[in-house]
């Protein structure tokens, strides 16, 4: 490769957190295997994301046995089965992302 364009390549990885080697990795990879190249800060706020679903998640499970167990549970007020169907897709595609961004899915061909 020529000067410039290493420090190029320097220029563009360094701001996203990875050395020049790791950001032409992620690279690469987006082109072959669609991987998804986040920065390190976007895959930490993605992380952050998981979590806050899975407290979401949890939480709603628990008010859900606590409204049942009490008789306040009202079926016909509550659609647990839209419910369920709306978060779904959403759970889906941020842990998919997610495996995309972090290459999980092809960690064990390495």
């Amino acid at each position: 490769m020529r000067s410039a364009e290493i420090q190029a390549i320097r220029a563009l990885a360094e701001p996203e957190g990875y050395s020049a080697q790791a950001w032409i990795i992620r690279q690469l990879r987006h082109r072959l295997e669609n991987a998804v190249p986040f920065a390190k800060e976007e895959l930490n706020e993605l992380r952050e994301v998981l979590r806050e679903l899975g407290a979401l998640g949890r939480n709603l499970n628990k008010l859900l046995h606590i409204l049942q167990r009490s008789d306040r549970f009202l079926e016909d007020v509550l659609d647990m089965k839209s419910l369920s169907a709306a978060v779904e897709p959403l759970r889906r595609a941020v842990t998919e992302t997610m495996t995309r961004a972090t290459h999980r899915g092809h960690r064990d061909e390495r």
